[in-house]
C-alpha cells in the first residue's frame, strides 16, 4: 500500500480584487482618523494658549449665537474654556470709569440675550402734554367772552371773509401751492384730484381736503392713487351712511378685495356695520373697516383706516326753534359730529377728509377739530382766522352760512361737554340769542 503524501502547511488563499479595496479603504479611514486627532489636539492646545480679553470674548460669543456658521470639520470644546466665559464679567459688572469712554452705551452686550436692534417700533412713544384745566378753562372763557362781544349778525358776516364760489375749471383756478399733485403717475394717469392740502398753525396733523371720487372707475383709481401716495392712515367720509346705498369705491366685506384699474383694495376688518349688536362709542356714530391699498406690481401695502359718519349736522335749522323737541334734535346732531371727529388720532400720516365736493362739510369738520385743539393748546382761537386760512388754500371752503353758525354749535357741545358745571350756561345762552336772530331774519 503506497504512503499518503505529507500535508504541508495550507496555503494562504488569495484575496479577491474586492476584498482588497475593501481594506485599502479601512486603511484609509484609519489614518483619516489618526490625523483628524491629531488636528484637533493642536487647536486644542493652540486654544489653552490663547489670552482671552472680556469684551472681545462676549462680543465673539455675540456673533456666533446670532449667525452660526457651518463647519466641515466638528472641533471637539474643551470644559476648560466654558470654565473661562462663565467666569467672564457681565456688562453690568464694568467699572464706573468705561462710562464716559467715549464709546457708545446704548447697547451693552450679554451672554444671555441678544442685542435689540433699533428701529423705529423700540422708539418710545410721543406722549401728549397733558392739558392744565385751569388754563384750558380761561382760554375757552376768552373765546365765549368774544362772542359776547359781537352780535350774531356780525358773525354772519364773518362767513363772507375770504369767500370764492366753486370755479369752473378746478384744476386752472385750484392754488398751485396748496394742490395735490399725485406723484404716483404712469402715463397716462394725471397728477390732478380734486384736493388739497391744509395746515392749520399750532396743530399738528396733516389734513388733505377732498371731493368724493364720481362714479367713473378711472376717478376710483385715481382716488385710491392719491391714497397711497400721500400715506393716508385715516380717512373720514363725511356722506351719511345707508346699508342699502354703500360707498362704492370702498370694498366693505371683510376678505373682499377690489381693483380700481392699478390700485387693489383689501378689506381687512370691519369695526361695525348694520346688524351687529354691540355697538359702542367709537362705533355708534360711525362705520368703520381697516382696508389694505396696494399698488400693482407692488409688493409694499399701506393700512388706512375708513370711517363714515352716520349722520352729519348739515345746517343750523336744526337750532332755530326752541321747543323740546328741536333742542333734543340739535343736542343729537352736534353730538355725532363731536364724537366722529374725536375718531382722529395722532397718526403720522396725513389725514384725509372728503365729501361729496370737498368744501362744505370737510371745511367744518377740519375747523371744528382744530379749534377743539387749539383750546387745549391753550391758544385763543379767533375763528375768522381759521376761515381765511382755509379758505386760502382751498376755494369756497364752508359753502353756506348756515354752515359757518353750525360750526359754532359744534364747539358749544365741545365745551359743553369738556366743563360741565362752569360754562355751559354760558353756551345755552349763546344757543338761544342765535335762535333769536334766526327767527329775526326769517
Amino acid at each position: 500500500m503506497a504512503p499518503e503524501p505529507k500535508k504541508g502547511p495550507p496555503q494562504p488563499k488569495k484575496a479577491s480584487a474586492k476584498e482588497k479595496k475593501t481594506s485599502s479603504k479601512e486603511k484609509q479611514e484609519a489614518e483619516d482618523k489618526k490625523k483628524k486627532e491629531e488636528k484637533e489636539k493642536k487647536e486644542a492646545k493652540a486654544e489653552k494658549g490663547k489670552t482671552v480679553t472680556p469684551e472681545p470674548a462676549k462680543k465673539v460669543l455675540r456673533k456666533k449665537q446670532s449667525t452660526p456658521a457651518p463647519q466641515k470639520t466638528p472641533v471637539k470644546s474643551d470644559p476648560k474654556d466654558k470654565d473661562k466665559f462663565e467666569t467672564m464679567p457681565k456688562a453690568e459688572e464694568e467699572p464706573a470709569d468705561n462710562e464716559n469712554s467715549g464709546e457708545s452705551q446704548l447697547i451693552k452686550f450679554d451672554l444671555k440675550e441678544e442685542p435689540k436692534k433699533e428701529t423705529a417700533a423700540t422708539t418710545p412713544p410721543k406722549e401728549s402734554p397733558k392739558v392744565d384745566y385751569n388754563k384750558l378753562k380761561e382760554t375757552v372763557q376768552k373765546f365765549l367772552d368774544n362772542l359776547k362781544t359781537k352780535t350774531w349778525k356780525a358773525v354772519q358776516k364773518e362767513f363772507e371773509v375770504g369767500y370764492k364760489k366753486e370755479p369752473k375749471d378746478k384744476l386752472k383756478d385750484a392754488n398751485p401751492d396748496t394742490r395735490y399733485k399725485i406723484a404716483y403717475n404712469v402715463p397716462p394717469d394725471s397728477d390732478f384730484y380734486d384736493a388739497t392740502k391744509i395746515e392749520i398753525p399750532g396743530v399738528d396733523n396733516k389734513f388733505i381736503i377732498a371731493a368724493e371720487p364720481g362714479p367713473d372707475k378711472k376717478n376710483h383709481e385715481d382716488f385710491w392713487r392719491m391714497v397711497y401716495d400721500s400715506n393716508v392712515t385715516n380717512i373720514f367720509y363725511l356722506e351719511n351712511y345707508e346699508e342699502d346705498a354703500k360707498t362704492v369705491f370702498v370694498p366693505w366685506k371683510v376678505g373682499e378685495g377690489q381693483d380700481f384699474g392699478k390700485m387693489f383694495v383689501n378689506n381687512k376688518k370691519v369695526l361695525c356695520h348694520h346688524g351687529i349688536s354691540k355697538i359702542d362709542s367709537s362705533t355708534r356714530f360711525a362705520v368703520q373697516t381697516v382696508l389694505e391699498v396696494l399698488p400693482e406690481g407692488c409688493s409694499n401695502s399701506i393700512i388706512v383706516r375708513f370711517m363714515q359718519c352716520r349722520k352729519w349736522p348739515e345746517t343750523v335749522l336744526f337750532f332755530q326753534r326752541l321747543t323740546n323737541h328741536d333742542l333734543v334734535a340739535s343736542e343729537s346732531e352736534s353730538m355725532h359730529a363731536l364724537c366722529f371727529f374725536r375718531l382722529l388720532k395722532d397718526d403720522k400720516g396725513a389725514t384725509m377728509i372728503i365729501c361729496k365736493n370737498g368744501v362744505g362739510r370737510s371745511a367744518m369738520f377740519l375747523m371744528a377739530h382744530s379749534i377743539c385743539t387749539l383750546f387745549n393748546a391753550n391758544t385763543v382761537v379767533e375763528v375768522p382766522d381759521i376761515l381765511a386760512k382755509v379758505r386760502s388754500a382751498r376755494w369756497g371752503a364752508i359753502q353756506e352760512e348756515e354752515q359757518y353758525l353750525t360750526l359754532h354749535m359744534i364747539v358749544f357741545k365741545y365745551i359743553q361737554q369738556k366743563f360741565r358745571k362752569h360754562l355751559s350756561d354760558e353756551c345755552d345762552k349763546q344757543k338761544i340769542a342765535l335762535a333769536e336772530h334766526l327767527e329775526k331774519i326769517g
